[in-house]
């Protein structure tokens, strides 16, 4: 029941109406009942007073005064004569005060004949008051402490409603959510779980109350400890995503928040009052994080097929790389084997020996990379290294070719840079993407001279900067807002895969870094990355 503005105006103008009613029902009760009167001692004066002398009406009529019903009285004869005429005693003065204007001052006029016989032998007039204001206002103050009443009666009825059906809305809304709430105190002592517990986790609440955990595995006080934390600095907060086991066994991922609220009383009674309580909301994130670990798995392996797609392009610098310091120990070995017949002296048999360790160490590096090319990279723990090392390492296998395609590497790198939490592997990967994509942009312009790729890097207290800037030509408008995605290529079908620069993308957001680009169509592009920089494991 809802009480609209139209009922609201009923209600204020009830009283009113009813009075008025009240006060016209009065007023004709109370003239027919003094007419009757009246014309009942009209009766008693034409039987017994007609024929006795004015005296004996006089003292009659005086008498029916003294009863204060009637105010004066006047009897005429049957030819309209006045017989007796008694003024009355208490009619009030001349109206010159509130009281007497709004109070007493209506006067009612009656008549009635004198019949004898059934012949009309006289007429007697009278007046009487009728305090109609009175009347009113005691009315209306009782009919409106009734409507009030009724009023408030009606309003309670419909709050009680109103909130009975948002307490049903909202308790529907909350047992069916897919999210489980729970309301602990700071100190993590269970008060509530919704019933929602039972789709989550297989148990009541009642168990779970029981139980007094939260089913989570093996990081249970990692968690605890986490939580406890943040609630002495926080008002608010999420935990790390942590696994929790179900009553069938079944092993789920959760997203867990909180809010901090303060209990006055009214939530959790059985609870000490004036204490701060935590709502945590406790999400199933099973499906998210299983679809995350096969995004996961999909981008390493699209990674390791781009590593395989580039091997075509490394290979003749790979070959020429090793065959180059293999020729020196080849051709030292020679020459030291014959070293007493040719009678070479001491110093530059060490000079020789010298040189071919020098070989075999660059040999040594090159192999060493070649390994960490074709190696799995997905489970590689992160550790603390220098940028600048990586960007050094990253041209090792592609320095030759670069040198053969007459590409000049200007490496402009602070030493000052320093180290950051990253996996190396992975990140040598996107700089030999970024590498291996100027390289073909300069073969799609053969007309560019003085091929360059200018490498810049510096930091600040936050993050590491790095530019890498080439002159191959630059990016069209309209492909720059798809050279990040996978699969896109400017190439000829057959020619690249178009992983390199969403590979490079994505290792680099793995780091929480950015990588941005500006291009120039006809001039070239720069592409700018940011690495935070992180100096322990979090």
């Amino acid at each position: 029941m809802r009480l609209s503005k139209h009922t609201n105006i009923l209600f204020l103008c009830f009283p009113l109406l009813v009075s008025l009613l009240f006060v016209n029902r009065y007023h004709h009760h109370q003239n027919g009942e003094n007419q009757q009167r009246l014309k009942t001692y009209a009766n008693f004066i034409s039987l017994h007073l007609w024929n006795l002398n004015q005296e004996a009406i006089s003292n009659y009529l005086t008498l029916l005064e003294e009863a204060d019903i009637f105010h004066g009285f006047e009897v005429l004869d049957e030819n309209n004569d006045v017989f007796l005429s008694l003024p009355p005693k208490h009619r009030p003065g001349p109206a010159s005060t509130f009281h007497q204007r709004f109070i007493n001052v209506k006067h009612m006029h009656l008549q009635s004949d004198i019949n004898f016989n059934n012949q009309k032998i006289g007429l007697i007039k009278t007046t009487y008051t009728c305090n109609y204001l009175r009347v009113f206002i005691y009315t209306l103050i009782f009919t409106s402490i009734f409507t009030a009443l009724i009023f408030y009666y009606l309003k309670g009825v419909h709050l009680s409603k109103k909130l009975k059906d948002r307490e049903a809305k909202y308790r529907t809304i909350v047992e069916n959510m897919r999210d489980v709430i729970v309301v602990t105190s700071c100190k993590g002592k269970l008060l509530h779980i919704s019933a929602s517990a039972q789709k989550l986790m297989g148990y009541t609440s009642e168990d779970l109350f029981l139980k007094k955990s939260l089913l989570i595995i093996n990081d249970q006080k990692k968690i605890l400890k986490q939580f406890l934390s943040q609630i002495k600095t926080q008002n608010n907060g999420m935990l790390d995503e942590y696994r929790i086991e179900t009553k069938s066994g079944e092993i789920k991922w959760v997203l867990h928040t909180w809010q901090k609220i303060f209990n006055s009383g009214k939530l959790f009674k059985h609870f000490d009052h004036n204490q701060d309580i935590i709502i945590n909301l406790i999400r199933d994130i099973t499906d998210l994080k299983n679809a995350q670990i096969k995004q996961d798995k999909l981008k390493e392996q699209m990674i390791e097929n781009a590593k395989l797609a580039s091997l075509g392009t490394i290979a003749a610098g790979i070959a020429h790389e090793l065959n180059n310091p293999l020729t020196i120990v080849s051709g030292y070995f020679q020459i030291l084997s014959k070293a007493k017949e040719l009678n070479i002296s001491a110093d530059k048999i060490i000079a020789y020996r010298q040189a071919i360790e020098v070989a075999l160490t660059r040999m040594q590096t090159i192999i060493s990379h070649i390994k960490v090319f074709g190696k799995d990279t997905s489970n590689e723990p992160m550790a603390l290294y220098c940028i600048n090392k990586v960007i050094n390492n990253s041209l090792i296998l592609l320095n030759k070719q670069l040198v053969n395609h007459d590409i000049q590497v200007h490496l402009l790198l602070d030493e000052k840079i320093p180290e950051t939490l990253i996996n190396i592997n992975k990140l040598e990967t996107a700089f030999q993407n970024l590498f291996i994509n100027s390289k073909d942009a300069f073969d799609a312009h053969p007309g560019i001279k003085n091929k360059t790729i200018t490498i810049t890097s510096q930091s600040n207290e936050k993050e590491i900067i790095i530019r890498y800037q080439d002159n191959a030509g630059g990016i069209s408008s309209v492909n720059m807002g798809k050279i990040f995605d996978p699969f896109f290529t400017t190439k000829e079908v057959g020619q690249g895969t178009g992983l390199g620069l969403s590979i490079t993308h994505g290792i680099i957001k793995e780091h929480n870094g950015t990588i941005k680009v500006s291009s120039i169509l006809g001039e070239g592009s720069e592409f700018t990355l940011t690495l935070p920089i992180i100096t322990h494991k979090q």
